[in-house]
């Protein structure tokens, strides 16, 4: 190095130093504007200057700096730094400095929670408790701290509590509430030990118990609790890896344990146990199970399974890692490849040494300066997956996300590994989500790989548009700007959304704004009208630094209501009404408006009809209730709305068929109501609406209730009274007749399986939820379950579209046993709703209706046919309508889902049996005569 060189480093080093003071300075100040300006212009948040002991976070934490913090964390400051002087980390700080919002910040981006200081040796629960810090404590404890390390001094967690409150005659209340704390976890370390079953029963080495644990419900993927132990955060197939517990290995496996589990100690795999105790035959056991990670590298020390194996002596592990395609050019945090430490264990002459030759290339390729995964800036990803879980759209045990995914957005599957579930296809994810958001009347999210995925749930977001179903898509794209090019993957995702009638599209592609976007996208995710909502994020806004903050979007009032004398004059015009009828949709239980409705219905006994419905809003077997208005064309409706001379449609639009109504509903001057959330889907048609109401169905109609009551008279309550009497008796003796004609039928039929099929039901604690896509196969059905009068516990699809069944999967995920009646004809429109079924081993019946054709084709092309006045058994015979030939059985059973064909009316009890224990997903083949 020449003398120039020498003195530009200098001068570089100089600089560098002062700029890192500088960083640190603002720090100390406060100055967030500063702070930011100097990491923008590359300042190193993790420069240390000799003269200061802390660096940047350090200092921030310390002194509470939750803002700060989160910057410097954003633009790659290490959580786990230690001072110069004493060898504290900024966790260690930050409890000192009191912020339990900070200590949260550290923790989630990774801060080892139980690094003990060069000096003291403290953990930063132990100073948290020095510094009197209840709430802090409260946290670390909550994440898994360890309640069992000695510090430098030889004092336990015990010891050092006891010390403080002998010597500190100050804040004892806080000190005692530190204590309590402690012991309230050592209570619940000591009950999650006792509850674990199945982890004691491998930790035995009993395979019987551990069967009977796992068909009693057992995590399989349990955690033992952190005890500062051997097992520490080991889930069940961790320790029987470990200990040699082939049998109970397999048993696990077929139970779906995690193969590429992590324990936390050692940062070792279920291979990594294998290999290093010489368990060949489990080795090879993992090796071969899909989705096993043989090259995951231990923490620790970077050595892959054939590493561990290699270095203990077990050349055959290591064979058996060769032969199932382990890499052989991964070099260790040491610098060795795995020939390297085969040399180490057998000298340079074994024969295992043939077999581990990484080719000419591997050590001349250089080691990339990468960073750990959890050493991450905050990305926008991550600013996303935060803001989901405050909005509450993940992270509880309700919540839904899922996704097929594609390469793009991996930054956001990977911000939200534990929470997102992954579906085969996209029109199975669709229908999975849907139904989901249906149950709990609340969004579910999906991520969806650009336009090609989008377009997969196209007809998912359709079919939401037009019942109000809650949902949000996040569609993930290769670059926001990609549109300017037109790359490989752009296509016009923000026009296709819009082409399905999505509610609300927004296209996320300013990263400094990302988060504000998503809020938007929430906020008209919860609020009605409901409907799909799309947000569009390109991978390169989800990759970048992101620093806003995550907060709860706050949302208006929907209760709205217009004056109450504009709810009199619709009341007025009610009541002097001789032959009124309701038209309801799926607005009504977006509103939850059961009750209301039910009440305006029996104060008038209108006759109340389905409109635009795909879920129970009035009792089915209400003697109003009298069926659907149909929705292929008005001519149905029209025939059946003849006699009406008042119409009230609340929540529904009213023209919904699938052809152009070219004629009015209703008779001329029949004067027509809507109360809705969506205006424009009332008004559309032919304009003729006289009263329209904008609001909130349940809100409303409970006004117009009190309303009709008020004014309602004695001779007209009368009239009611006995309309409503007549109809009670006429429908209970027409549902009378039809189940004494249908338990007639010979063989076997929907109407005996569902009459078994109740029978069971009533008894169950939690009843079922039910989804109906069978559609003409399904016909009896609704004369015997009762969930057709229960709001939430029936589904069918709105205007007869098919592959609505994999909604069932979506309620099964989140809400517990469901049931799903399926055509033969929609069966196949997403069958690979089985696998998610099959893989979370769901509490989920499935019964095919098995007619052999699509039953609803048939029908619609013989009214088509009679309408242009043709004789339906004269038109060409419509093969392409028969499913001749299909085993749904072998089909389920390819998805590991099991389950019987019924041909027999003998074995409809065994089915039904079957059916609803609920010990997984069981198909039953219901072959109908």
């Amino acid at each position: 190095m020449n003398q120039n060189t020498h003195e530009n480093a200098k001068d570089i080093d100089a600089l560098r130093g002062e700029m890192s003071k500088r960083l640190i300075d603002a720090v100390k100040q406060g100055d967030f504007k500063t702070v930011e300006a100097l990491l923008k212009d590359g300042v190193n948040p993790n420069a240390h200057n000799p003269r200061v002991p802390l660096d940047a976070l350090a200092t921030a934490a310390g002194l509470g700096n939750e803002r700060i913090v989160h910057l410097l964390l954003t633009y790659g400051a290490n959580p786990n730094t230690l001072d110069l002087l004493a060898g504290t980390s900024p966790l260690h700080n930050a409890c000192q400095g009191g912020n339990p919002e900070v200590v949260k910040r550290l923790v989630e981006a990774g801060a080892m929670i139980d690094l003990q200081t060069a000096t003291t040796g403290h953990t930063p629960l132990m100073d948290a408790i020095w510094f009197k810090r209840p709430e802090i404590t409260a946290y670390l404890l909550d994440a898994g701290a360890g309640l069992n390390q000695l510090t430098h001094y030889g004092f336990t967690l015990t010891d050092h509590l006891r010390y403080e409150q002998g010597v500190n005659p100050r804040d004892q209340e806080k000190l005692e509430r530190c204590a309590q704390l402690v012991e309230e976890r050592r209570a619940s370390d000591r009950k999650k030990v006792s509850d674990q079953k199945l982890m004691a029963a491998v930790m035995n080495g009993d395979p019987a118990a551990a069967e009977a644990q796992l068909k009693a419900g057992a995590n399989v993927d349990e955690r033992h609790p952190i005890l500062d132990s051997f097992n520490d955060w080991h889930t069940p197939l961790l320790v029987a890896a470990r200990d040699g517990h082939t049998e109970i290995v397999k048993l696990l496996l077929e139970y779906g344990a995690d193969v590429n589990a992590v324990e936390n100690t050692f940062g070792a795999v279920p291979l990594h146990k294998a290999t290093y105790n010489g368990r060949v035959e489990i080795t090879r056991i993992l090796a071969s199970q899909p989705g096993i990670n043989l090259d995951f590298q231990g923490a620790s020390n970077g050595y892959t399974p054939l590493h561990d194996a290699l270095w203990h002596g077990f050349d055959e592990c290591a064979r058996v890692l060769v032969e199932a395609g382990a890499r052989l050019d991964l070099l260790a945090y040491d610098g060795k490849l795995p020939i390297d430490i085969a040399i180490d264990s057998f000298g340079d002459q074994h024969p295992i040494l043939e077999i581990l030759e990484p080719g000419p290339d591997a050590r001349s390729k250089p080691r990339a300066n990468l960073i750990p995964w959890h050493s991450r800036q905050r990305s926008g990803a991550r600013a996303i997956a935060e803001q989901l879980k405050i909005a509450g759209f993940i992270g509880a045990s309700e919540n839904l996300l899922i996704g097929n995914p594609g390469s793009g957005e991996e930054w956001l599957y990977l911000e939200m590994v534990d929470e997102v579930r992954m579906g085969l296809a996209e029109p199975a994810v669709g229908a999975i989500l849907d139904g989901a958001g249906r149950v709990r009347n609340q969004p579910a999210v999906a991520i969806a790989h650009g336009f090609v995925g989008f377009s997969g749930l196209q007809g998912a977001v359709f079919n939401a548009a037009q019942r109000q179903s809650p949902m949000l898509v996040i569609v993930g794209v290769a670059d926001s700007q990609a549109h300017t090019g037109e790359t490989h993957m752009y296509a016009d995702v923000e026009g296709a959304a819009k082409a399905a009638r999505a509610k609300y599209v927004k296209n996320a592609t300013d990263s400094t704004t990302l988060l504000r976007d998503l809020r938007d996208a929430i906020v008209e995710a919860r609020i009605p009208p409901f409907g799909p909502v799309v947000f569009i994020v390109g991978s390169n806004i989800a990759s970048a630094p992101n620093t806003e903050s995550a907060i709860a979007p706050k949302l208006p009032n929907i209760r709205l209501a217009p004056p109450v004398s504009e709810i009199e004059l619709l009341a007025d015009q009610m009541l002097d009404a001789k032959t009124p009828a309701m038209l309801i949709g799926d607005g009504v239980a977006r509103s939850d408006g059961f009750a209301e409705l039910q009440e305006v219905a029996e104060l008038l006994a209108a006759d109340v009809w389905a409109s635009m419905e795909s879920e129970i809003n009035f009792p089915r077997n209400h003697p109003l209730f009298r069926g659907n208005l149909g929705h292929m064309d008005d001519s149905v409706g029209r025939e059946l709305l003849r006699e009406t001379d008042f119409a009230l449609a609340v929540g529904t639009p009213i023209y919904q068929t699938v052809f152009n109504s070219k004629l009015p509903l209703f008779r001329a001057g029949v004067p027509v109501a809507a109360i809705n959330q969506d205006p424009e889907t009332t008004l559309r048609g032919h304009n003729d609406v006289a009263f329209p109401i904008k609001g909130d169905p349940k809100r409303i109609l409970g006004m117009l209730a009190d309303v009709l009551k008020k004014k309602q008279t004695e001779e007209q309550a009368a009239r009611v009274k006995a309309a409503f009497e007549a109809r009670q008796q006429q429908k209970g003796a027409d549902l009378g007749q039809r189940r004494e004609a249908q338990l007639r039928e010979p063989g076997v039929t929907m109407a005996k399986f569902a009459n078994l099929l109740e029978a069971q039901m009533k008894e169950m604690s939690q009843r079922p939820v039910i989804f109906n896509e069978a559609l003409a196969g399904a016909t009896g059905l609704t004369d015997y379950i009762g969930n057709v009068d229960m709001p939430g516990k029936y589904f069918d699809t709105s205007g007869g579209s098919l592959g609505e069944w994999g909604g069932a999967v979506g309620a099964a995920m989140i809400g517990g046993p469901t049931i799903a009646f399926i055509g033969d004809g929609g069966f196949n429109y997403v069958l690979q709703s089985l696998w998610n079924a099959s893989r979370d081993k769901l509490p989920l019946g499935l019964v095919v209706a098995h007619n052999g054709n699509y039953g609803l084709l048939y029908a619609n092309m013989d009214a088509t046919m009679r309408k242009h006045g043709i004789e339906p058994a004269s038109v060409p015979n419509p093969h392409f309508f028969e499913l001749p030939g299909i085993d749904y059985v072998k089909i389920g059973q390819g998805y590991g889902v099991p389950g019987m064909r019924v041909e027999k009316e003998d074995d409809l009890k065994q089915a039904v049996d079957r059916l609803v224990e609920f010990n997984g997903p069981f198909l039953v083949n219901l072959v109908l005569q």
